[in-house]
């Protein structure tokens, strides 16, 4: 195949071979479409002037700090335009790589930053050869009667996850786009190479082993204690978005009978490079606020503000998942430069008083604060990389207006989380706080409103 066919979905079909024109013209179109659309959108919501310079520096064109301060709903918009651009262009090198003769593992290339480009460079020089020799391929069957294709797929699902995993929270210590994007891509590519290498399985037999090879690798992760399941759960989603195109392309591999899976396997070494080249300086300030309205006077609700007993019942919702939930609060001193304590599940919040404006606002800093969760998991501890600092709350505030019939009482927090991709994350931390605010809203809504009826 050495010219695009005129349907889209030719520029995501891993089948065929593109010649070195046809890659460089599609190549070169896609480049500038995209950057056309990237410039329109940063120009119009951020208002600011998107360099191509900076695609280098992110997997997917949104982890770099011209970017820093955008919204997460803008950083959304833009990983979801870029995913067809990177499945197209991972697609687009495996049919280049054949094409020219080379192993297509060599397409994994494609996600690793700088390097990339000298593999798209290469591919546009590289002449067309000879197609390589196949393997004799009989149709695709739907049942693998002996289970051994599944099993050595399944065993290959963790033998990738675990050590990239391993590599990049207990060494680097960082989650990055090559943890939660890179890994269950390659995931999804090797293990639909070893389901598919020695007999053909269907597509959706391929899909449904990718997607066991997913859970496969976390109950492994869980097995050698490097994870908990809480974190796990919350990736799981991601994880198989991203691993089911690589199962695509992976399982073309295994037709065109490529045999060099070494050189392929090798190449997932380089992906740990992808934090170092994908940190932005500093992560961004994001703002949680939950408001409940409180049926006392402003001054009867400051008191139990400051401070408060016990929070009773037992903690539901989210909070069952091992989150950090808060129990009591308590304070040292008054006004500015007194030290408020929220004691949570997992340990104490130390909260330096910054704004002291008794029955309107009491305002703090966050100077130490335990781990945000306890992870589920077999094991009696599990300490996980990212329970240290990688989501942390930086500022709290509590805002008092009175209303008709009370007062609306406001929780505020800022904080920060360095973990990518940051879109897919910062739901999952706003949820967490916004429930954690909203039991210690309603829990000073139901004191301060028993405090009212005890004084009327």
């Amino acid at each position: 195949m050495n010219a695009p066919m005129p349907a889209l979905g030719w520029l995501f079909d891993p089948r065929g071979r593109v010649s070195p024109r046809t890659y460089l013209r599609t190549g070169l179109s896609l480049l500038i479409l995209k950057y056309a659309v990237d410039a329109a959108l940063v120009g119009l919501v951020l208002h600011r002037l998107w360099r191509p310079t900076s695609y280098p520096w992110a997997l997917f064109g949104i982890r770099t700090t011209d970017l820093a301060d955008a919204p997460g709903w803008f950083l959304a918009v833009m990983a979801v335009w870029a995913v067809p651009f990177l499945v197209s262009g991972i697609s687009l090198s495996v049919r280049r790589l054949y094409d020219a003769g080379y192993t297509p593992f060599l397409a994994l290339i494609f996600l690793v930053p700088f390097v990339n480009y000298l593999l798209m460079g290469a591919l546009c020089l590289m002449p067309s050869r000879p197609a390589p020799g196949r393997k004799l391929i009989r149709p695709p069957v739907e049942v693998d009667p002996t289970g051994h294709d599944a099993l050595s797929a399944l065993a290959a699902s963790v033998a990738i996850t675990v050590p990239m995993v391993a590599v990049n929270t207990l060494i680097l210590k960082t989650y990055s786009a090559s943890l939660f994007l890179g890994t269950p891509f390659s995931l999804g590519v090797l293990t639909a190479y070893f389901y598919n290498w020695k007999r053909v399985h269907s597509q959706r037999a391929t899909l449904g082993v990718v997607s066991a090879g997913v859970f496969a690798a976390a109950f492994a992760l869980i097995f050698v204690a490097v994870e908990g399941a809480s974190c796990l759960i919350m990736a799981a989603p991601l994880a198989l978005i991203i691993a089911l195109p690589g199962a695509v392309i992976g399982r073309e591999i295994a037709i065109r009978g490529a045999e060099d899976v070494v050189r392929g396997a090798a190449i997932l070494l380089l992906l740990p490079l992808v934090p170092v080249a994908g940190r932005s300086r500093e992560a961004p300030l994001h703002e949680v606020r939950s408001v409940i309205i409180v049926a006392a006077p402003p001054e009867v609700v400051w008191r139990r503000v400051i401070a408060f007993g016990e929070i009773g019942g037992a903690p539901g919702g989210i909070f069952r998942f091992g989150i950090a939930y808060p129990e009591r609060a308590t304070i040292a001193g008054e006004g500015v430069g007194a030290v408020r304590r929220c004691e949570f599940s997992t340990g104490a919040f130390v909260e330096p008083i910054t704004v002291w404006d008794a029955s309107r606002r009491l305002a703090f800093d966050v100077t130490d604060e335990p781990p945000p969760m306890r992870e589920m998991s077999p094991w009696s501890r599990v300490h996980a990389p990212h329970l240290d600092g990688y989501l942390r709350s930086r500022h709290g505030e509590f805002r008092l207006t009175p209303v008709p019939g009370g007062t609306r009482l406001e929780g505020i927090t800022w904080y920060t989380l360095d973990m990518e991709p940051r879109p897919y994350w910062e739901p999952f931390a706003d949820a967490i706080i916004h429930r954690i605010h909203l039991r210690v809203l309603r829990h000073v809504q139901h004191l301060a409103e028993a405090d009212l009826g005890r004084t009327l």
